[in-house]
Order: C-alpha cells, then structure tokens, then sequence
C-alpha cells in the first residue's frame, strides 16, 4: 500500500433520510465559506478573495471524489452575515456575486450563522 487513504473508506454521513422504513445514508462533505465583505476590505483583498476562491474551484472540480462528496455553502459578512449560497452540491455550484455588506465585522454572527446552518442541513 502506499500510505494514501481512500477518502470514500472514511467518510461519515452528514444527514439520514427516512425512506419506505429504511434509512438512506447521504454522503457529502459540507465546506462553508466564510468571506469578509466589509466596506473595510480593500480592492487588492478582494481580488485575492476572487482568485483563491476560483483557484479552490477549479481543484475541487477537478477531483472525481470532490465532484461526488462536495457541497459549497458562502457565508458572507460585514455588518451583518447572511447566506448568500446554501449548501449546493460542487456539480450545480456556481459563484456567488458578493457586495459590499457595509461597515463594521460581525465575524462572531457569521460563525455563529455557519453552526446553526450546520445544524440543519
């Protein structure tokens, strides 16, 4: 063997649907990300933000497991965190346009956003 693990030998499901009595087990790999969208971010960061972001995409959906495991939420946030994507599989995902969501960093709500998400989904 030559030490790499499989990921689909260690994968744990993330939600269980009921069906005709049985339970149908949905394999998926949920990735928030969270993006800083303050009036406060310069020009430059955004554009690293847009690059890292379509460099991100472009690995994932180059990788046969990622493109069967993946699911992409964005979070952003500046004075307030909101979803501006909710968990959608890497084969339907599509980048989100982002705006400026005014001043201030509520980057404790966004986190906070992301776990009850998590919860739910």
């Amino acid at each position: 063997m030559d030490g790499s693990t499989d990921p689909q030998s260690e994968w744990q499901p993330s939600r269980k649907d009921h069906i005709g009595g049985g339970i149908l087990m949905v394999r998926r790999w949920p990735i928030y990300i969270l993006l800083d969208c303050s009036e406060s971010t310069s020009p430059e960061s955004r554009e690293q933000i847009t690059s890292a972001f379509s460099i991100l995409l472009s690995r994932l959906k180059s990788d046969p497991y990622a493109l069967e495991l993946v699911y992409l939420s964005v979070i952003s946030f500046g004075s307030n965190a909101r979803i501006e994507l909710p968990l959608t599989g890497l084969v339907d995902f599509e980048r989100p346009e982002l705006a400026k969501l005014g001043t201030g960093r509520v980057l404790g709500e966004a986190l906070a956003l992301v776990t009850d998400t998590a919860k739910e989904e």
